[in-house]
């Protein structure tokens, strides 16, 4: 197996195993990734926070631990191993989340150094296991929301159990499944964690939002999706036939429609924003056989892309936290 991960023109193999999932975003509007209401830093995806500028990405590294990246170079500004998750920014603090399977862990690290100011715990329902990483039939997700000098974080822990599809004598086996939902408060001046009262809506499972046709920019021909930001325009439409790079993204400016830039990709649309003449966005798992049972892989990364030229400018690799098997039989 071969593990690549070098500078390129940005043309990677099929997408498998880490497609990216479009659904119902936070009511924030297009582009419901905002985890900060004062200085609007959002979520780019889960585990990946970008600052109110949009010059710094705050992510999971691949090896553990967290890191601040510079958008435009893709280099590395800081990192520590005192978090693993980057849950969000608020004001001059980065808030994010220790593992620990019990009870909710929370760091309060310093956004212009990754410096620890504070260290909150909570413990979490009997039954729900905070993971970073899921594993199998289990998974947790933390989402930020605004609200004043309180951080409301939202929870979903999801609990099934995973067998053989057929028995033996051929009859379907039907797996149990418990999903549960909660939240707290973090009060970042007090420096408190407590719990609040169950949320009314479900997590949102995409940083983006497909617009409607009342929201699109006229006189273009193809699908439009909001960054994550809801300041840029992905139109994705299919251009080629094959396995490698069949659509054409064309970036565009969400106020005036103005087209930044344009690359073919493997797949129809990914989590996104744009940043200057920087194009940042997810590059999925992805794998390439190369016959004689040799495999190619790409593993999950963040992007920094040219928008003028389509040319890559920085990768950088990200913890994957994906459970990808093994799986009964």
């Amino acid at each position: 197996m071969i593990v690549r991960n070098r500078l390129r023109a940005w043309s990677i193999a099929t997408v498998v195993m880490g497609a990216v999932v479009v659904g119902a975003v936070a009511a924030a509007g297009a582009g419901g990734g905002v985890v900060d209401g004062d200085a609007a830093a959002f979520l780019l995806r889960e585990g990946v926070v970008v600052s109110a500028d949009r010059e710094v990405l705050f992510t999971q590294r691949a090896a553990g631990g967290v890191a601040a990246i510079d958008s435009a170079t893709g280099a590395v500004r800081w990192s520590s191993k005192l978090a693993a998750e980057p849950v969000a920014v608020r004001g001059e603090l980065l808030v994010a989340r220790v593992e620990s399977d019990d009870q909710l862990v929370l760091v309060l690290l310093e956004a212009a150094s990754g410096r620890q100011r504070a260290k909150l715990e909570a413990p979490l329902p009997a039954g729900v296991r905070g993971l970073i990483d899921d594993r199998l039939g289990e998974r947790f997700s933390l989402r930020a929301l605004p609200g004043g000098s309180e951080l409301r974080l939202v929870w979903h822990f999801v609990s099934e159990q995973v067998a053989a599809a057929v028995a033996m004598d051929g009859v379907p086996i039907g797996g149990s499944r418990d999903q549960r939902q909660g939240a707290f408060l973090v009060d970042l001046v007090q420096q408190t964690v407590s719990p609040a009262g169950a949320p009314e809506t479900r997590l949102p499972v995409a940083s983006f939002d497909e617009l409607t046709a009342e929201q699109a920019l006229p006189g273009l021909d193809g699908r439009q999706f909001s960054s994550a930001d809801g300041r840029s325009v992905l139109l994705s439409r299919v251009e080629a036939t094959g396995d490698e790079d069949r659509y054409l993204w064309q970036i565009h400016a969400r106020d005036d429609g103005d087209r930044l830039g344009s690359l073919m990709a493997p797949v129809s649309v990914a989590p996104f924003f744009v940043s200057g003449s920087r194009l940042v966005f997810e590059s999925g798992l992805a794998i390439r056989h190369l016959g004689e049972g040799r495999l190619e892989v790409d593993a999950l990364a963040l992007l920094g892309v040219d928008v003028p030229s389509g040319v890559e400018q920085w990768r950088l690799e990200i913890r994957d936290t994906a459970y990808r098997g093994p799986f009964p039989p």
